[in-house]
């Protein structure tokens, strides 16, 4: 159950982690068009600052010719309908000059909506990197915590492995009752221990033992 629970944590992680690159790897790709919207935009306010200058020499030329027919300057029959055609001209280039304007001012607000929701989606994500790293940190505290937990378990079950069995362990002594025929002799021989050894663990200092007594007998 504890290998499962550092399995699905693991698993968790690797999750967590795919989606941080995914999310990361986005907010790098927004930031690229984001640029590239930037540098865009400033080309068509450039172009746009162009026109609008053509638009001026172009009215001041116009304002100019206009002067010109105003204050009566001889014109031969030839040039008229050239100045005509001329005007004409200039005319329609200012038409043309001012729709292209018109379609660069659309332009340009098209293109700051879009950079506004552009910003609007890269703080989005960034929120989002942010609330990815605190999952992750949790989740780095929760497996630090069972490896603690794991550490622990360990050191409990190595202590239980070396506690010896109670059933196993022998007494110091075992008492031995008298038969008829035995003396303190037989009776260490048979105990493989010593005579003065039972004599310590009894207390006595003579050989002399009776029938039905009972005797310590010391392990070897």
């Amino acid at each position: 159950m504890y290998r499962m629970g550092i399995l699905a944590i693991l698993i968790i992680m690797s999750s967590c982690t795919s989606q941080l690159a995914m999310v990361q790897k986005d907010r790098y790709d927004t930031s690229v068009a984001i640029d590239e919207m930037r540098i865009e935009l400033s080309d068509m306010k450039y172009a746009l600052n162009n026109t609008q200058v053509e638009i001026q020499i172009l009215e001041e030329k116009i304002r100019a010719q206009e002067a010109s027919n105003k204050n009566g300057k001889v014109q031969s029959t030839s040039s008229a309908p050239h100045s005509e055609i001329k005007l004409s001209l200039l005319e329609k280039k200012i038409n043309q000059l001012e729709n292209s304007q018109e379609k660069l001012t659309a332009d340009l607000k098209q293109l700051s909506t879009h950079a506004n929701q552009t910003s609007q989606s890269f703080s989005q994500y960034y929120n989002r990197i942010k609330e990815l790293e605190s999952e992750i940190n949790a989740h780095n505290k929760a497996i630090n915590e069972l490896s603690d937990l794991k550490t622990t378990l360990k050191s409990l079950t190595q202590a239980i492995k070396n506690k010896p069995n109670s059933s196993s362990i022998s007494t110091s002594t075992n008492v031995y009752k008298v038969k008829p025929g035995d003396n303190l002799e037989k009776i260490a021989k048979a105990h493989k221990t010593t005579v003065d050894a039972i004599q310590k663990e009894n207390n006595i200092s003579s050989h002399k033992i009776v029938v039905g007594q009972e005797i310590k007998i010391p392990n070897g």
